[in-house]
């Protein structure tokens, strides 16, 4: 983008700018879209933290990498460049759940409504991705897999008597 196109962006990126004067986030008053902030350029919606970073850190809006929150930033439209750094999709979502506002995270119970207390789940990791496990629902699940493969045949030592050696 040219020397004057960044101005007019930066106009309007300030024009929406409300600072909060405990926290010193710089909150966005503009339209906002799945509660993410955006304001309109060229016929363009951009989000308004990629225009901050590119103004400001000197960001690629085109980049394939994102513009975060630091942890100690509490707004999630808040658009200073203090409080935001350049990182992957994979660092948005450890911030995400470390603050607890991922919406895995806020979840208090199971599909099938067991809570999750201390004790009653755990992680399972399976090819870089971790999800919770209620202790509960594994039971189930494993009774009715042992149920449903047990039914094809009697077992002994956890063989099927087809598999049974003959002599």
């Amino acid at each position: 983008m040219g020397r004057k196109r960044n101005w007019t962006l930066k106009r309007q990126l300030l024009g929406g700018r409300v600072i909060d004067s405990i926290t010193n986030c710089w909150l966005w008053s503009g339209k906002t879209k799945n509660e993410h902030a955006q304001l309109h350029y060229n016929c363009r919606a951009l989000g308004v933290h990629r225009v901050s970073a590119h103004i400001y850190m000197g960001f690629d809006i085109n980049s394939p990498l994102q513009v975060l929150h630091k942890a100690s930033c509490p707004n999630r439209h808040c658009f200073n460049p203090e409080h935001l750094y350049i990182g992957t999709q994979s660092q948005n979502i450890r911030d995400t759940v470390n603050a607890r506002t991922h919406k895995e995270s806020r979840k208090t119970s199971c599909s099938r409504g067991h809570r999750y207390i201390d004790g009653n789940w755990y992680w399972y990791e399976y090819r870089g991705f971790r999800k919770r496990i209620c202790h509960e629902c594994n039971k189930i699940k494993s009774k009715e897999w042992r149920d449903k493969h047990n039914k094809t045949g009697d077992t002994e030592n956890g063989r099927h008597n087809s598999d049974a050696i003959t002599w």
